[in-house]
């Protein structure tokens, strides 16, 4: 038979344990108004000197295809995917903007962001519970996370997200 204070020492003894659990890593950018980070298991590299050529009759956030170490990636702008009236740069060049290049094997993609990138930690269960209301709707289905800094950052899950582009590409 054990006691009560058995208990709660045994519950004490576990909780550090659970709050202990390892952060994964995580690539943060700033696309427009946004604090996005990727899994470092999906981003890649950073490219600040590139060149766009256009796609024709592709939507604004499909700004273009640059080449990346020889493979040609397309690149999106999240920024102006998420909301049609944000400013898309007329041309982004080095100095203006960046590319987060990630993928899985063959399965290769750009995101043009601004500033700085940064490391972000987060909780890939889910430590922290999401408020759906505060993530923009188009970007709903994607988000894995929120990340443990500030400003706070919304953890992507890459492969749902441009999975989701594709499909909106898609005739």
């Amino acid at each position: 038979m054990t006691n009560s204070m058995d208990t709660e020492q045994a519950v004490a003894d576990l909780a550090p344990s659970v709050e202990a659990a390892p952060l994964a890593p995580a690539q943060g950018v700033q696309c427009g108004a946004l604090n996005l980070a990727f899994p470092y298991t999906w981003a890649r590299a950073i490219i600040e000197d590139f060149s766009l050529t256009p796609v024709p009759n592709a939507p604004a956030w499909l700004m273009g295809a640059a080449n990346v170490e020889g493979e040609i990636v397309p690149v999106f702008d999240l920024a102006s995917w998420v909301d049609a009236d944000a400013q898309v740069p007329a041309e982004p060049v080095n100095g203006r903007g960046r590319l987060l290049v990630g993928g899985h094997e063959g399965d290769r993609a750009a995101i043009f962001f601004s500033g700085q990138a940064r490391m972000v930690r987060y909780a890939p269960g889910g430590r922290h519970v999401i408020d759906e209301a505060q993530v923009p709707e188009r970007l709903r289905p994607a988000v894995l996370s929120l990340s443990e800094v500030t400003p706070p950052h919304w953890v992507v899950d890459a492969r749902q997200l441009l999975d989701t582009l594709a499909n909106e590409l898609a005739p």
